[in-house]
């Protein structure tokens, strides 16, 4: 798991790129499903992949303000 950028040595951050998790966020592989057939998911990503992370456990969560399916969520 990646650390907060606070906890990092300057030698975490060189390999950062190497790193399969942070390659999935630069692959857009964690597009929640629910989004999937939205016209402005590929503007808006899902919403905040880190605070589905930490509220819901993984970063292909829907972002917590999203969840629900109303808030924010245009078609």
């Amino acid at each position: 798991m990646i650390k907060p950028s606070a906890e990092m040595s300057v030698d975490e951050w060189k390999r950062l790129p190497e790193s399969e998790e942070w390659m999935h966020f630069i692959r857009h592989d964690y597009l929640p499903e629910m989004c999937t057939d939205c016209a402005r998911a590929a503007k808006c990503l899902g919403g905040c992949r880190e605070a589905a992370r930490v509220f819901l456990g993984s970063p292909s969560a829907p972002d917590p303000l999203l969840a629900n399916g109303s808030i924010l969520r245009h078609n």
